[in-house]
């Protein structure tokens, strides 16, 4: 989505989105996101828009055409190298590199693509 605000609102106007984070740049990853539960105690989804016209996100728009779509599932891991080898002996590819993510206090993240085209974003817990 090119707006969180705008996003945010609609989910705001549904009912479907409480507990909303403030809006986090991330200049590593060059995005901006921000973070909202869908039930009180529930999952969280995050809403994830370009910081700048190199921004990897801008792709994903592209291919969207501007649409608020999911595009990606989060999992979280105590160890991303070891969850990383099994996803890779699976068959999986690796998209990025493992970094530190600020909207995670830091935490390594890398996204990577199951065989069947589902990008998951592995995030290692602290």
């Amino acid at each position: 989505m090119q707006s969180i605000s705008g996003s945010r609102a609609t989910y705001d106007r549904l009912g479907i989105a409480s507990e909303w984070t403030e809006e986090v740049t991330d200049p590593v990853q060059a995005v901006r996101i921000a973070f909202a539960r869908i039930a009180s105690g529930g999952p969280r989804i995050e809403l994830v828009a370009p910081a700048g016209e190199n921004s990897p996100v801008q792709n994903v728009l592209a291919r969207s055409r501007g649409l608020s779509l999911p595009y990606h599932i989060a999992l979280r891991t105590n160890d991303i190298g070891a969850a990383l080898d099994f996803l890779r002996t699976h068959g999986s590819i690796q998209l990025t590199h493992v970094s530190a993510a600020r909207a995670f206090e830091g935490s390594q993240i890398v996204f990577v693509s199951l065989k069947d085209g589902l990008v998951i974003e592995l995030i290692e817990e602290p």
